[in-house]
């Protein structure tokens, strides 16, 4: 069950592919129009770190305002938080070209909704879902914003423990161009936590205060080319966060061996 909707496994016959569907109920067309967008977002996703809407369908319910929307979209085994958290119960971490992998996937998911001016705004380990094969996916367009010329921001949404700090500023953050480095920011967070092995604790100052000893571990984990990395991600002044194509151009420069095979696949994507 996710915090807009509930999530049901869906098969059409014995020895078909596997779907789930997503129900939300919206109470009134404001927050039916917000929940339509994921849908929108969802059918245009092509990229493989993105996960991709297969179908809806809209149920009005009699005479009042309330509509049932219900999304098809690929049925994935588990989200990368299940996944940290048994590594937390088994007391184990990360393989480090797993790390490596999950941060280029996502970097290159983010970079490619940023081509098409999406914000996500609500990136974190929950809407970061895996299938069968290992393969990572960006889910959950609910809380995604079409950035353009005159269509600001006019209200924080989205996770508060992943938030950026500008997000708390409302000056800052109506400018355009803070949607996709508060997106940075919260990639950031999210890969912190894959590389500590842990779940969110409780405020953003929190986090900030603690970052100079968590990405000692990280340094002592993986080595101090990620740990750089991330101390980038995670500057409290936007501007000084690399973007998505400068962040995924790094990780191909630094770690060539481990993501040789992934290139290859975005290539042909690209190419298509």
């Amino acid at each position: 069950m996710g915090a807009f909707g509930v999530v049901y496994p869906f098969q059409t016959s014995s020895g078909s592919d596997e779907w789930v569907i997503k129900h939300i109920l919206a109470k009134d067309p404001t927050v039916f129009h917000d929940h339509l967008q994921e849908v929108v977002i969802g059918f245009s996703n092509t990229h493989p770190a993105t996960l991709k809407t297969e179908g809806y369908c809209i149920q009005t319910i009699g005479k009042t305002n309330a509509s049932n929307l219900f999304i098809k979209m690929p049925r994935m085994k588990e989200s990368l938080r299940q996944i940290i958290c048994n590594h937390a119960q088994n007391n184990t971490f990360f393989a480090r070209e797993e790390v490596i992998r999950y941060f280029y996937s996502l970097s290159t998911g983010l970079e490619y909704l940023e081509s098409k001016s999406i914000a996500h705004r609500d990136v974190k380990p929950d809407n970061i879902l895996l299938d069968q094969d290992g393969g990572i996916k960006l889910s959950d367009f609910g809380s995604s914003f079409l950035v353009s010329p005159g269509n600001n921001l006019h209200e924080v949404v989205g996770t508060r423990f992943y938030m950026a700090p500008e997000l708390i500023d409302m000056k800052i953050r109506l400018k355009d161009e803070v949607s996709f480095k508060s997106d940075v920011w919260s990639l950031g967070i999210t890969m912190l936590l894959v590389c500590l092995i842990k779940v969110e604790g409780k405020t953003v100052e929190e986090r900030v205060s603690r970052l100079e000893s968590d990405l000692a571990l990280v340094k002592r984990r993986y080595g101090s080319k990620l740990a750089n990395m991330l101390r980038k991600l995670l500057s409290t002044d936007y501007e000084q966060r690399p973007s998505f194509k400068e962040i995924s151009h790094q990780l191909r420069e630094i770690y060539p061996d481990i993501l040789v095979l992934y290139i290859n696949m975005i290539f042909d994507f690209i190419g298509q």
